[in-house]
């Protein structure tokens, strides 16, 4: 389906061709990134060729902070990506950096959760480990 859209030179269609290849997602993560949405409805719109790109530069910022926590944590499951998805899109606070150096001596605490609720408590409970000023990731979902 992607390669109809972009043999009839949709050019969104054609930058999610590329975006995937750059950074190696599947097609539902990149739709997720390039629309900076979880919405469930994003396949249908994909689907239908009316798929619009919100900001492809923060997009590739976000798709390049998901690909270092990667790097310590598989965000190949669903829920754990959609929950560092929506950190580092609705939570400002949230710095990858921070978390990443916790993950150095917190990676046992790091479990995968049933919903997108419970694995953000997780993150959170790992980021605010000994922490002087905690940030309250769990009000983001």
């Amino acid at each position: 389906m992607l390669e109809s859209f972009c043999k009839r030179d949709f050019d969104d269609y054609i930058k999610v061709r590329h975006f995937m290849k750059d950074f190696n997602f599947t097609l539902q993560q990149t739709l997720v990134l390039l629309n900076l949405n979880t919405d469930g409805k994003i396949l249908f719109i994909f689907r239908n060729g009316e798929f619009k790109i919100k900001d492809y530069e923060k997009s590739k910022k976000i798709a390049r902070q998901l690909l270092a926590i990667w790097k310590v944590v598989p965000i190949n499951d669903n829920i754990v990506f959609r929950s560092f998805f929506t950190l580092l899109t609705r939570c400002n606070e949230f710095d990858v950096n921070v978390f990443l150096d916790k993950m150095q001596y917190q990676s046992k605490k790091f479990k995968k959760q049933r919903d997108v609720k419970l694995q953000i408590e997780v993150i959170e409970d790992i980021y605010n480990f000994r922490n002087r000023s905690k940030i309250n990731l769990r009000i983001i979902k």
